[in-house]
C-alpha cells in the first residue's frame, strides 16, 4: 500500500490502493490486541418500569345542569375514565454490571454488539416503543454508548465503559418535565367532557383527576404527569333521580366505577445479545 509524506504539513500518510486514508501520523493511532484479548459476551441489558399513578375523570350530568349533553335524554347520569401517568423528572441509574477485565495499561476499547428486544415496553399512548438499535445486526458504538429507546416522555441509553481495567456496563434512564402549558388542561371545571373527551388529552376540554363536587362543577384535583396508557372507559349510564346514585354509578367511591388498576400496563423493556469488547492502545 502507498505510503508518502504530504509536503506541505509533513505528516506520514498511508492509503490503500483505493486512495482511501487509513493512517496518518497526525491522527492519534489506536493498537488494537489480538482476539485472545477480546471480551465477547451474552448480555441481557434491562430497563426497569416507571413509577406511574392513575388519574380518574368522573362527569355528572342531569337536565337541571342547564347544558345537559345530547345523549343524555330524561334523568340524570355519570360516566368515568382512568388513564396510567408516568411521574415525571424521574432519574434511573442502573449499577454497573462487570463484563470483563482488559490487560494493565490498556486505555481504549471498541465496542460492537448485537442485540434484539426480548421484552418490549406497553404501548406508549397506543404507539408501539420501537428500539433505536438496529435488531439482529452487528452495530458499532462509537464511545460505546448506545440511545436504545425515546419517546417524547422518556429516554434509555446503555454505556460499554473502562474503569480501570474492568470493562462495566452502565443503564440510565429518565423522564422528561411536565411542558408548562399542562397544568391548566389538567384541571378546570369539566363540562361533560368526561364521557367525550379524549383520554389523552387532545380535546382542550378534557381534563383529569380525582374529581370534587364544588365550584360550580366537577372540579379535578389533579396530579401532574404524563398520561400514557388508557386503563378504562366507563361508557355514560342513566341513573333515575338528580342525586348521585348510591349503586349502579361511576364515581370513584361507587359500584361501575373504572378500575385505578396502573399495574395492567408495564413500560419495562429488555435486550439481550452479544457484546464484543476489543482492548488496545491509543496514543493520548
Amino acid at each position: 500500500m502507498p505510503i508518502y509524506k504530504d509536503l506541505d504539513t509533513g505528516h506520514i500518510l498511508v492509503e490503500d490502493y483505493n486512495e482511501n486514508l487509513i493512517w496518518s501520523s497526525d491522527r492519534p493511532p489506536v493498537n488494537l490486541l489480538p482476539e485472545s484479548s477480546w471480551i465477547t459476551t451474552q448480555q441481557a441489558i434491562s430497563f426497569p418500569d416507571f413509577s406511574k399513578f392513575v388519574n380518574y375523570a368522573y362527569q355528572r350530568v342531569s337536565p337541571s345542569s342547564g347544558n345537559p349533553p345530547p345523549w343524555a335524554l330524561s334523568g340524570s347520569g355519570d360516566a368515568c375514565q382512568t388513564i396510567t401517568m408516568i411521574d415525571p423528572l424521574q432519574e434511573w441509574n442502573g449499577p454497573e454490571i462487570t463484563l470483563g477485565t482488559v490487560p494493565a495499561n490498556a486505555n481504549y476499547i471498541d465496542v460492537r454488539v448485537n442485540l434484539n428486544q426480548t421484552k418490549a415496553s406497553n404501548s406508549f399512548l397506543d404507539q408501539a416503543v420501537q428500539p433505536l438499535i438496529a435488531p439482529s445486526q452487528w452495530v458499532h458504538l462509537p464511545g460505546g454508548s448506545g440511545l436504545i429507546e425515546a419517546t417524547n416522555v422518556w429516554r434509555r441509553l446503555f454505556t460499554v465503559a473502562l474503569n480501570g481495567t474492568s470493562v462495566v456496563l452502565r443503564r440510565k434512564q429518565t423522564t422528561a418535565a411536565i411542558p408548562a402549558n399542562a397544568v391548566a388542561r389538567y384541571g378546570g371545571i369539566y363540562e361533560n367532557s368526561a364521557a367525550n373527551g379524549d383520554a389523552f388529552l387532545v380535546s382542550d376540554r378534557a381534563g383529569w383527576g380525582w374529581m370534587n363536587s364544588g365550584g360550580g362543577g366537577w372540579v379535578g384535583n389533579y396530579r401532574a404527569g404524563h398520561p400514557a396508557a388508557l386503563i378504562q372507559v366507563g361508557q355514560f349510564g342513566q341513573n333515575p333521580g338528580a342525586s348521585v346514585p348510591t349503586s349502579g354509578a361511576k364515581h370513584p367511591t361507587r359500584e361501575r366505577r373504572c378500575s385505578t388498576n396502573a399495574g395492567v400496563h408495564d413500560f419495562s423493556s429488555t435486550y439481550t445479545g452479544t457484546i464484543v469488547i476489543r482492548p488496545g492502545y491509543i496514543k493520548t
